[in-house]
Order: structure tokens, then sequence, then C-alpha cells
């Protein structure tokens, strides 16, 4: 009888063991589990931290693109304006007294137009530099320097008075 209740006991002492792991080992796989939850927050962090790297670097790189290419389109304006002057005063210059024109010309930028002897100067205000042109005959000591409005519009006349041409807004 001894014996049995020594089995007994014994019986008794392993299901506890057994009792007393489950948990143990139920903690460890929860432990486990949380792991590697904790690894995706982790990698989903790392991955959204490098989509952002690229795009303000994407963005930068846009923004210098577009900067760059309101810089030449500003000169392109100024250079087609410079040319509409330049025609249309050597026109008036050739076709004699009495004779003009009207322009409406377009600027990306703020642009002052000035005229003296037989110089045009187209400047953009902005410190990215002028650009100049010849005529065929000199500019009145009247002709106006012209500004461009808020739109980028100047509305000019251009008129030959007495082989002197006059530039008006």
């Amino acid at each position: 009888m001894m014996i049995a209740k020594l089995v007994n006991l014994v019986m008794k002492a392993n299901a506890d063991r057994a009792k007393i792991n489950r948990p143990k080992k139920a903690q460890k796989a929860q432990k486990a589990q949380k792991a590697k939850k904790a690894q995706i927050s982790l990698e989903l962090l790392i991955l959204i931290a490098v989509f952002f790297a690229f795009l303000s670097v994407w963005i930068s790189s846009i923004s210098n693109v577009w900067i760059g290419t309101n810089d030449i389109l500003s000169n392109l304006y100024k250079e087609r304006a410079l040319t509409h002057i330049i025609d249309s005063s050597d026109e008036i210059c050739i076709l004699g007294e009495g004779n003009k024109r009207e322009l409406r010309l377009h600027f990306l930028t703020p642009t002052t137009i000035t005229a003296e002897d037989n110089k045009i100067t187209v400047d953009d205000n902005n410190g990215k530099g002028e650009i100049s042109g010849n005529t065929k005959c000199e500019f009145n000591t009247e002709s106006e320097n012209l500004s461009s409005n808020e739109n980028g519009d100047i509305f000019i006349t251009i008129e030959n008075d007495g082989g002197k041409i006059i530039i008006r807004s």
C-alpha cells in the first residue's frame, strides 16, 4: 500500500509539474507572438521612413526643375517681347512719320522696358539679367520707361514722330 501511495504521490507531482509547465509554455508562445508583432511594426516603420526619405528627395528635385523651367520661360518671354518691339520699331522707322503699332506683351514676372538712343532694354526686375537690342532709328527722349501690370502684361504704342520712335503705354 505504501508503494501505491508513493506511486499516487509521484503521479500527482508529475501532474502538478505539467500544469505548472503549461502556462510557461503558453507565456513563451505569447511572448514569441508579441516579438513577431513588434518586428512587423518595426519593419513597417522602417519602410515608412524610407518612403518619406525618397519623397523628400523627389520633391526637392521636382521643385528645382520647376524653378529652372520658370527661369527659362521667363527669358524666352523677354526675348520674344524684345524681338516684337525691335521688329515693330524698325518697321515704323522704315514706313516713316505718322505710323504706329500697338503691342500687347506678356511676361511671367514684373518687367520694365526702357528705350534710349537706339537701344531697347527689357529687365525682369528679379536680378536674373536684362536683355537689350538695337533698332534702326533713335528713340525720342519722350519715350517712357514701361512696367508690366500685376498680370505681367504691358500694352504699348510705338509711333514714328519725325524720324524718331516714341514708345508709350
